[in-house]
């Protein structure tokens, strides 16, 4: 009995460190949320205390970072409209790499797609659409062999 309590303990103190990857951030009403999913896109990084494995971050650490920043902008306050401007060359490219990325991702979830779809419809098991009127239809031959090839230009195109 004592091994079966024992192993009920370790068991739940193995689960318990699974539990501790979430999310921890302040929403803008200020208040504090914890969840398991990353927070919407509207939250800033400076609000968001804590990540599944990764150090939490503190006000504190923001401050230092910005201090020694400021320093690092008065010394060199000549390039400072070259530097702006790089920056924004900077910033635009990053954001051209994240929009690619996202292209990127679409495509190959499309692809993804078209090729569970062909090979559902290639499979030959009856498949059943919905007409205008929403009544359930079983595909033709004629209308599965215009599937099969409007699908495969998909592959085509994305894979």
């Amino acid at each position: 009995m004592k091994t079966l309590y024992s192993r009920l303990f370790l068991s739940l103190v193995l689960v318990s460190g699974t539990c501790s990857a979430q999310w921890l951030w302040i929403d803008a009403n200020g208040t504090k949320v914890y969840s398991d999913q990353a927070p919407p896109s509207g939250i800033p990084d400076k609000n968001v205390l804590k990540r599944p494995n990764a150090q939490s971050y503190t006000s504190q650490e923001t401050s230092t970072t910005s201090a020694t920043t400021d320093k690092k902008e008065g010394g060199v306050a000549k390039n400072a409209a070259s530097s702006a401007s790089s920056t924004q060359e900077a910033k635009a490219l990053e954001a051209q790499k994240a929009l690619l990325e996202k292209q990127k991702a679409a495509k190959a979830e499309r692809c993804k797609f078209a090729k569970q779809e062909l090979a559902g419809l290639r499979s030959g098991s009856r498949i059943a659409v919905f007409n205008d009127k929403g009544e359930r239809e079983f595909m033709d031959d004629k209308k599965r062999a215009e599937e099969v090839k409007n699908r495969q230009k998909i592959v085509d195109s994305d894979c």
